[in-house]
């Protein structure tokens, strides 16, 4: 492990300034982590995904703080030389967005479709289901809606594996071990919110996943020769 002192440790060549790893022999270079605007980025990121439980303005705080973490992962990710840090993390973010257009488009669907069929009634009780429904009706009724949801749970869990992965890279590179135990948490947390209590593992994870990008301050790095 080289370095960044001008020169690889390894077979002495010269290296050019924020060399990421000699090109003679391949060693990588060690120097501090020089993103320090992933910490801020990703810190306050965090936290603002996190604040996403509040009322009214908690969904502006949530798309600003998602991209706030996506921007300090770039840019992490540019800083390791690692591509799939990155690439990992937009595949969790497809796969999350898929999920939720996936479950809006089907319960929404469903439930226009209901009211458009009469499944509910009555002027000062809108919401009174309606006497001419049937059983059968509402089982059907219940079935899609549970359909929707469990499809939009499926493309949540792919997503949480996809960005464990990337969290777990750059947890073993930067040896900040909150971000492998923040992406487990994920993944954890995804597969049980269909009972309820992934939810509670979920914001955990979130504020593990703050800790460590306030953490990175002190980390190193090291860069290998691309493959």
């Amino acid at each position: 492990m080289s370095q960044s002192n001008g020169f690889c440790s390894g077979c002495g060549t010269p290296l050019l300034a924020d060399s990421p790893y000699c090109p003679r022999c391949g060693t990588g270079v060690t120097h501090p982590l020089h993103s320090s605007a992933a910490k801020t980025l990703g810190g306050i990121g965090a936290i603002l995904v996190f604040l996403s439980l509040v009322p009214y303005v908690g969904a502006v705080f949530g798309v600003l703080g998602f991209i706030m973490v996506l921007v300090a992962v770039k840019y992490i990710a540019d800083d390791l030389n690692e591509r799939k840090v990155f690439s990992n993390m937009m595949v969790a973010v497809f796969l999350s967005t898929a999920g939720i257009l996936v479950g809006s488009l089907v319960v929404l669907g469903t439930v226009i479709s209901a009211f458009a069929n009469g499944y509910f009634s009555g002027a000062s009780n809108y919401f009174a289901p309606s006497a001419s429904v049937t059983a059968a009706q509402w089982v059907t009724f219940g079935t899609e809606i549970g359909l929707g949801l469990f499809g939009a749970w499926v493309f949540f869990l792919a997503s949480s594996v996809f960005l464990r992965r990337s969290y777990k890279t750059i947890g073993s590179r930067l040896n900040i071990g909150n971000f492998g135990r923040a992406g487990s948490l994920y993944l954890a947390g995804a597969a049980t919110t269909i009972v309820g209590v992934g939810f509670v593992i979920l914001l955990v994870a979130q504020v593990l996943t703050a800790a460590a990008f306030l953490s990175i301050g002190g980390a190193t790095l090291t860069q290998a020769a691309p493959k």
